[in-house]
């Protein structure tokens, strides 16, 4: 009977403890002390506008805004808006002809594409992600050392290095049908620069 007794105590013991355990990490989770966190400080934000992609039409709209030098990180909000949904947008870094772009697409789908003069380097090829929304859909780009993690809607997409990733910051259309229009929000750059 006395061994009974402990072992009953022991089980509402370690039952209170994991109880105790799951509250605890349920408070931290909710807390966001696991979201991934940019790079540094906010430097700047800058409202975007709508942008209208015609039928069968791709093309990038450069900001007056570059990279900077140090560690940074950008975030891009935009959203589908209405028209053709067979369409990718998203952000690019780099130059007309050198540049690394970021797309989402209201089906579902999003890629990493490095494109240079004479060749394309996929660096994920165009796919479904579960993470990719609908309407609208937040682009996270930190870049490191050469060192590129990107993310869709705060969940991790891709990792890897790329050799040059200086210049301006665009935004991505494309149309593989008719024409469609896309909300784009607003972009951000954080950096380490103090």
């Amino acid at each position: 009977m006395a061994v009974m007794e402990a072992q009953a105590r022991w089980l509402r013991w370690l039952s209170g403890l994991l109880a105790g355990t799951a509250v605890v990490a349920i408070i931290l989770i909710l807390s966001g002390m696991f979201d991934p966190q940019p790079v540094g400080t906010l430097q700047w934000e800058r409202p975007l506008t709508r942008q209208i992609i015609p039928t069968h039409t791709r093309r990038i709209v450069w900001l007056d805004e570059t990279t900077p030098d140090e560690a940074y990180s950008l975030r891009l909000q935009a959203a589908y808006q209405s028209g053709e949904t067979d369409i990718v947008y998203g952000l690019a870094l780099g130059s007309d002809d050198d540049y690394l772009a970021v797309i989402a697409s209201p089906l579902g789908y999003t890629g990493i594409a490095e494109v240079h003069p004479s060749f394309i380097i996929h660096r994920l090829p165009f796919r479904p992600w579960p993470h990719v929304r609908p309407d609208a859909n937040e682009i996270w780009l930190d870049v490191i050392d050469g060192r590129v993690t990107a993310r869709i809607n705060r969940e991790w997409l891709w990792e890897g290095e790329i050799a040059d990733i200086s210049g301006q910051i665009g935004l991505v259309v494309e149309s593989f049908g008719e024409t469609a229009v896309i909300d784009f929000q607003t972009i951000q750059l954080l950096s380490s620069r103090q």
